[in-house]
This record gives structure tokens, sequence and C-alpha cells, in this order.
């Protein structure tokens, strides 16, 4: 019994005695995108890993960011050359000196290049350079569905090029409102 007696007087102890709670503030709502997140274009923010995985995996370390935001994350999906060339400017600045994975492949059909997300597909037709290599795609030996872009010391700096998606490359998420579509990949 002095337990429950003790237990219902300390529930209004913070009422009685005028008791504030100590420590975080309280969050309104889920954060926009993660705090790591500090590469930005237009409404996308961007994070590049340094760990170097192969596609699939990129993709998925993308999306456990998702994890307590409001918006969606997923290896980047570079909708037109504005953001190509934004985000390779970004990764320069940076002193990137890797390929980096984005979300861009066609493992489910040959040629058919989509985004991890349903966003349109606003790159060129194949191998029209920019944004694509010389010659590329290419589908090498039959098994290069996934898609990286080079790096500023690379032999085609800023250009795509398609490669085995069991590469190892490092990655870029980008935080934005487009969910990934795993259909795609």
């Amino acid at each position: 019994m002095r337990w429950l007696v003790a237990s219902i007087w300390l529930v209004g102890c913070d009422q009685t005695w005028g008791l504030v709670h100590v420590g975080d503030p309280p969050i309104d709502g889920p954060l926009e995108c993660p705090a790591k997140y500090d590469l930005r274009i237009g409404a996308s923010s961007y994070w590049r890993s340094d760990l170097e995985v192969r596609w699939d995996t990129a993709e998925q370390q993308c999306e456990m960011d998702r994890m307590g935001i409001a918006r969606a994350t997923h290896l980047v999906v570079l909708t037109d050359e504005t953001e190509r060339l934004g985000l390779y400017s970004l990764l320069e600045g940076r002193g990137v000196t890797k390929n980096v994975w984005i979300g861009f492949s066609d493992r489910r059909t040959e040629n058919a290049f989509v985004w991890v997300t349903n966003e349109p597909v606003g790159a060129p037709p194949n191998k029209q350079t920019p944004p694509w290599a010389p010659a590329q795609p290419d589908n090498q030996a039959g098994n290069q569905d996934c898609v990286r872009l080079e790096p500023p010391n690379g032999s085609d700096p800023s250009l795509l090029d398609d490669v085995e998606c069991i590469a190892t490359f490092q990655f870029v998420c980008e935080c934005d409102d487009w969910m990934p579509a795993p259909a795609n990949f």
C-alpha cells in the first residue's frame, strides 16, 4: 500500500513543486535529413561514404539512413547535367580521388538503365558523351550492370561508366523526397 501512495504522490510532484525535466529538448518531428548529409544542391542533400562496397550493399547502406527522418535516402540519382556537374564539383572540392557508385543500373533489363527511385531517366542515350564516358556503356563481358561516377584523377573525370556490380567503390547517398523503388534493382 505504501508503494501505491508513494507512486501517486510522485506522479504529481512535478506539478506540485514546479519541477521541470532537464535534458534534451523534445523534437517537434523527424529530421529532414541525417546531419552527415552536408553536401547540398537545390532541395537534395548528399553524403559520400569512405567505405568501398558492392553496389547493392551501397544502396542498402543509403536506405538505412532513412531511419528516423522525414525524407527518403538512396544511392544518388543524377536527374540532369546540372546535378551531375554540381555534385562532381562538390566531391572534387572535398578531395575525392576514387570512383563512387551512383543509383543507376540496368540490372533488370539490359540497356534499359533506371534509377533506384522512380524518377525519370534524364540521362542521354547510351554512348552519348557527356554524361557517359566514351564508348560507354559497353557491358564488357556481358555483366556490367551498375554505374559509377569517375573521379577527378580518373581516365574520364565526371563521366559515367558501367561496371560489374560486384566491384567495390565508395558511394554517394542522396536525401530527398523520392523513395527507393526495389523493383528497379
